[in-house]
């Protein structure tokens, strides 16, 4: 997990709290006198809308997390120097989207191996036989060490979808 935290500091009582925080750039907070709220990012949801080349999946925002600022372990200033062992002692909050599965795919499955491999993985994970195989193949051929942003061909060579999967 790509973890990030936020330092709280409080200047009046010259005590300091952090929040260690998964995947913190997708988020955003608010600090209040009472509390610290954190919250996804509307603009970090993927896949908001239908795509026509790709199946897409349905994702919903999670709910804030309100902490009380009078629930966080407070240190002292002096103990600044202890920070990392502090923050990592801590437990990281996660938050994640819920996720409710793919829409109904109306496009066209791929044809061949001459796309991405990215897109590949789309439809093998929404379900495509024929995409699973290719993805099979693409793993046994290169150890799972491939560019998913260059062509499947280039590692399996160009290859038609096999009629009835």
């Amino acid at each position: 997990m790509d973890n990030g935290g936020y330092f709280i500091y409080d200047i009046e009582e010259k005590r300091f709290a952090t929040i260690p925080v998964g995947h913190i750039w997708v988020l955003e907070s608010l600090l209040t006198d009472t509390f610290f709220e954190i919250a996804y990012r509307d603009d970090q949801i993927p896949y908001k809308n239908e795509n026509e080349d790709y199946p897409t999946k349905v994702f919903l925002k999670p709910e804030n997390i309100r902490i009380s600022l009078d629930e966080l372990m407070w240190y002292k200033l002096d103990e600044i120097n202890d920070f990392e062992q502090i923050y990592k002692s801590k437990q990281v909050i996660a938050i994640n989207l819920i996720d409710k599965g793919f829409r109904i795919f109306k496009g066209e499955f791929p044809l061949s191996t001459d796309i991405k491999i990215w897109d590949i993985e789309q439809f093998a994970e929404y379900g495509d036989e024929q995409s699973k195989i290719w993805i099979n193949e693409l793993n046994e051929t290169t150890n799972g060490n491939y560019d998913r942003w260059k062509k499947a061909s280039k590692y399996i060579g160009k290859q038609k979808r096999k009629n009835g999967i």
